[in-house]
């Protein structure tokens, strides 16, 4: 594959495409990019189902990620899935904080 590829000119070193993982994890990017503004416009009035719709929307492309690596490089897939962790850990701490201030707890 990498002989493949300085043939054809493109080295992108750690940063080159997984032939296998690439186009799943583009398509579950595009999902999220469409789904979460619909879940902002569609699912105003629901209170907490919102941010969990939010958080199970926003997990897709980790899962996608951790079935499929999007890149060659073991570290940089890594990093990547690091990245959508932080993601879900923001949804996290946002219905923790709902819970707590409807329960009373802070």
């Amino acid at each position: 594959k990498r002989k493949q590829d300085k043939i054809v000119g493109i080295d992108l070193g750690y940063l080159s495409y997984s032939v296998r993982g690439a186009p799943y994890c583009a398509y579950a990017n595009l999902f999220v990019q469409i789904a979460l503004p619909a879940v902002r416009i569609f699912a105003i009035d629901l209170e907490n189902s919102h941010i969990l719709l939010s958080l199970g929307i926003t997990a897709v492309p980790l899962f996608v990620q951790l079935i499929r690596p999007p890149f060659e490089s073991e570290w940089i897939n890594s990093l990547v899935a690091f990245s959508h962790m932080a993601c879900l850990n923001a949804y996290v701490a946002a219905f923790v904080t709902k819970v707590q201030t409807e329960k009373g707890w802070g």
